[in-house]
């Protein structure tokens, strides 16, 4: 068999008031801590919808460009059938 051990559980109101004090002051460490990740999370959220815009401003100026082009290859492909037909008639 084995030996039991009793735990003495604090009587005095103010051990029972140091306890839940101590017990106070961890939980809000562990929630200044909670609170400083979510702020690094945040952060790095930001940054990447950050990052994310300037890829779309990238985006958006190559298709602007690519519309430019293809105005440009659509009037030659005119001119071109004007020719032609020109040269025909």
């Amino acid at each position: 068999m084995t030996d039991a051990t009793i735990l003495n559980f604090p009587q005095a109101p103010q051990d029972r008031l140091r306890i839940a004090l101590r017990k106070l002051e961890a939980a809000l460490a562990e929630q200044a801590g909670a609170i400083a990740a979510f702020r690094g999370e945040i952060t790095a959220l930001r940054a990447a919808t950050q990052g994310l815009a300037q890829g779309f401003a990238e985006y958006q100026e190559s298709l602007a460009d690519c519309a430019v082009a293809v105005e440009d290859a659509r009037v030659a492909q005119e001119r071109i059938v004007e020719t032609l037909e020109g040269a025909v008639a």
